[in-house]
């Protein structure tokens, strides 16, 4: 499977959180007229992460810097602009640009035609620990792998057209950070509706980078 295929089949790689659906309807292009940087018709502007005197950042859906190799989605952008977290970021965006977001409890009462999940059921705290480890070794195993194509296929220069696996790992690491974060320090609730919901998409993850545990026939 090719990375562009990959990156075509992943749609169901989680539902869409406030991220995926900022994004949706912003650009880091737009995001950045929006907040004052003129971007010239090549979509080029000066870098306001560095002492740019000649336009070295590349806007688009995402942006790369030329200059300081600052890079990222709108998220990332708006997140370096303003100096503060991911879901700030986001939750500015929202407000400043009136977007429009539906919520986890909006978006699950439109399912109307679908018969309610049933959850696995996670029966001891060793089990629980046991996949929780197992989804946290194959998520860092994904986010290493993005955080390399990030770096590796970043492009040259502002002509070069963008290579899939760079645009997946711009779509997807946020995400698998704040997944990975979730592991860390959500509550238990949080931690069993996130493994529920990715267990197909980590066991594709899995065979994809080669992590294998007993968790794998462990109950959830």
């Amino acid at each position: 499977m090719t990375s562009a295929e990959r990156l075509q089949g992943q749609s169901y790689f989680y539902e869409k959180n406030i991220f995926e659906q900022v994004k949706d309807q912003v650009t880091a292009r737009s995001a950045a007229e929006f907040y004052g940087i003129k971007v010239g018709r090549n979509g080029m502007a000066c870098c306001p992460f560095h002492d740019d005197h000649t336009p070295s950042l590349k806007l688009d859906r995402n942006f790369i810097c030329f200059g300081c190799q600052e890079k990222g989605d709108v998220i990332r952008f708006v997140e370096r602009l303003f100096g503060i977290c991911p879901i700030d970021a986001a939750r500015k965006l929202i407000t400043d640009m009136s977007l429009s977001i539906a919520t986890v409890s909006a978006r699950r009462k439109t399912r109307t035609h679908a018969p309610p999940v049933q959850r696995e059921r996670v029966s001891t705290s060793e089990q629980l620990n046991t996949l929780e480890t197992y989804y946290y070794m194959v998520l860092s195993k994904y986010r290493a792998r993005l955080k390399e194509q990030k770096n590796r296929y970043a492009p040259k220069n502002p002509d070069e057209e963008w290579d899939p696996r760079f645009v997946e790992a711009l779509t997807f690491l946020d995400h698998v950070e704040y997944l990975l974060d979730l592991l860390l320090f959500g509550d238990m609730n949080e931690k069993l509706e996130m493994m529920t919901d990715m267990k197909e998409r980590v066991k594709q993850i899995a065979e994809e980078t080669g992590v294998y545990s007993t968790a794998e026939g462990t109950d959830q």
